[in-house]
C-alpha cells in the first residue's frame, strides 16, 4: 500500500515538472493563477486556482475549457451525508436537503422523512385562526389552513396533522401520509380506531375496535399516556375495512336491476321488485299521481275530493257531497224518490165520465224530508182533462192546474216543495169526458 502511494506521488511531481507537449510535438508549459487569461491558442493548459478550480484547456482559440469536459467527467466537492446534485454544468454539490444515513435516503424537508414515516407538505398559515401543533388542519376556504373545529367533527375533512410550523404565520408543516403524530382527547390504544374530536379542536378520539359510519377514520399506530398526550396514527387501507367491526354499515345481498334494496336481516339485503316510475312512496301524506291501486281490499274514502259520481257504488239512504256538481248527479242517480211515480186513473178501455176524482197516494216513507222536484201529468188524449197537487201537511204543490197531455205535460211548481217524513198527497182530476187512461208522476230527491 505504501509502495503504490510513492508511485503515486512520483508520477504527479514528473507531471508537474515535465512539460506538456501538443499535437505537433512542441513542448508547452502549463501556467496556473486565479483567473483564466483572455486569449489562448489550441492546445494550452490552464491550472485554475479560484472559482470553479480546475484544470482548463484551450479546445478554440480564446476558449477554455474544464479539464475532462470532453469525456464526460464531473468535478465538484459534497460533505459526508450529502446527496450530490447538479450545481452547473459538469459541476456538482452536496447542497440537497435529501441525505443520507450512509445507506438509504433518510429524509427530505417537503417529502418522505424515513426517520417518522411520514410524508410531509407545507401549506400557509391561517392568518386569524391559525394551526396548533399536532393537531388536525382543515382548509379555510381560501387555500390556506386552520385548526379542525370539533364543532364539525363528524364532517371535517382534514389536510393532515401538524408537524412544524403551527401558528398565523408562515406556513404549516402537516404529515400527509404515513404515520403521523397527533395528540388524543382520551387514551388511545394500538390498533384501534379513532375520529375527530368532538369536544377538542383538532384532536382525535379513540373509539375502539369499530369504525364509525358517516365520517373520517383512523387507525391508532401508537398508544398514548392519557387525554391530550400524542401517539401515531396512520389513514385507514382497503383492509382495516374489512376487519374492523363495521355494525350497522357493511351489508350483503344481490338486489337486481330496477329492485329496492330492503334489509332482510342483520346486515342483509334483499331486492324487491318495484312497478311504474318516479320517486319512492313514503307512510305519511304521499302524492300519488294516476296510480293503478288494483282491487283493495279496504280503503277509506271518507276524505276524498273530486270523487267521480259514475264511479261511486250503488247505495242506500241519504247521500251528501262537498262537490255541488257531483251532490246533484248522486242525488239524481241514487236518492231519487220513485214512491211517487205511476199514479193515476182510467182503465185505457173506456171513456171516463167528465167530473172530479180525488185520489190521496205518495206517503213519504223515507224517514227523511223529500225534497219535490217536479209533476206530471198523461192522459191518452190532447183533451182538456187537468191535474192538481197538495201535501197533506205541505200545502199546494203547483201554483195552479196543469192540463194533461200524451206528452206528459209538466205543472208549474209552488214555494211548498219539502215534504216532510210520513206527509202525503192528494190529487184533484178534472176529466173532460173522453179521457181512458191517465198517469200522474211527481218527482223527488232526499
Amino acid at each position: 500500500m505504501r509502495t503504490r502511494r510513492l508511485l503515486a506521488l512520483l508520477i504527479l511531481l514528473t507531471l508537474c515538472a515535465a512539460p506538456a507537449w501538443s499535437q505537433s510535438g512542441t513542448a508547452t508549459n502549463v501556467r496556473k493563477g486565479s483567473s483564466l487569461p483572455a486569449s489562448c491558442t489550441v492546445g494550452q493548459i490552464f491550472f485554475l486556482t479560484s472559482g470553479t478550480i480546475g484544470l482548463y484547456g484551450c479546445t478554440a482559440t480564446n476558449t477554455w475549457s474544464l479539464g475532462g469536459s470532453a469525456s464526460g467527467n464531473i468535478g465538484g466537492s459534497i460533505l459526508l451525508n450529502q446527496i450530490a446534485v447538479g450545481s452547473g454544468t459538469n459541476l456538482i454539490g452536496g447542497s440537497s436537503a435529501l441525505t443520507s444515513d450512509g445507506v438509504n435516503p433518510a429524509r427530505s424537508t417537503l417529502g418522505v422523512d424515513v426517520a417518522t414515516n411520514a410524508y410531509d407538505v407545507e401549506i400557509a398559515n391561517n392568518a386569524s385562526t391559525g394551526t396548533t401543533l399536532n393537531r388536525l388542519a382543515c382548509n379555510d376556504g381560501t387555500g390556506k389552513v386552520l385548526v379542525c373545529a370539533h364543532t364539525t367533527s363528524t364532517t371535517n375533512q382534514a389536510i393532515g396533522s401538524v408537524v412544524s410550523g403551527a401558528g398565523t404565520t408562515g406556513n404549516a408543516t402537516l404529515c400527509t401520509l404515513g404515520f403521523c403524530t397527533i395528540t388524543f382527547d382520551n387514551a388511545s390504544t394500538a390498533l384501534h380506531y379513532a375520529i375527530a374530536s368532538s369536544t377538542v379542536d383538532g384532536e382525535l378520539h379513540d373509539v375502539g375496535t369499530s369504525l364509525t359510519s358517516g365520517q373520517p377514520n383512523y387507525l391508532v399506530w401508537t398508544a398514548n399516556a392519557g387525554a391530550g398526550t400524542t401517539s401515531q396514527y396512520r389513514l385507514l387501507i382497503g383492509d382495516d375495512f374489512v376487519t374492523g367491526s363495521n355494525t350497522g354499515v357493511v351489508a350483503t345481498g344481490s338486489p337486481t336491476t330496477n329492485q329496492v334494496a330492503v334489509f332482510s336481516g342483520a346486515n342483509s339485503i334483499t331486492g324487491i321488485n318495484t312497478t311504474g316510475s318516479g320517486s319512492a312512496v313514503l307512510a305519511t301524506s304521499p302524492a300519488l299521481t294516476t296510480p293503478n291501486l288494483g282491487t283493495p281490499s279496504a280503503i277509506n274514502l271518507s276524505n276524498a275530493t273530486a270523487l267521480p259520481c259514475t264511479a261511486m257504488p250503488s247505495l242506500t239512504g241519504a247521500v251528501t257531497s262537498s262537490s255541488g256538481s257531483c251532490a246533484t248527479s248522486a242525488a239524481t242517480k241514487y236518492t231519487q224518490w220513485l214512491a211517487c211515480d205511476g199514479k193515476g186513473i182510467g182503465d185505457g178501455l173506456n171513456a171516463m165520465a167528465a167530473g172530479t176524482y180525488l185520489m190521496t197516494t205518495c206517503r213519504n216513507t223515507t224517514g227523511v224530508t223529500v225534497t219535490i222536484t217536479g209533476l206530471k201529468c198523461f192522459t191518452d188524449n190532447n183533451g182538456t182533462s187537468t191535474l192538481n197537487a197538495s201535501g197533506q201537511t205541505l200545502g199546494a204543490l203547483l201554483t195552479g192546474a196543469v192540463t194533461c197531455t200524451t206528452s206528459y205535460a209538466s205543472g208549474t211548481q209552488s214555494a211548498n216543495v219539502s215534504l216532510t217524513a210520513n206527509d202525503y198527497i192528494n190529487f184533484t182530476f178534472v176529466a173532460d169526458g173522453t179521457s181512458k187512461q191517465t198517469d200522474w208522476v211527481i218527482t223527488g230527491t232526499f
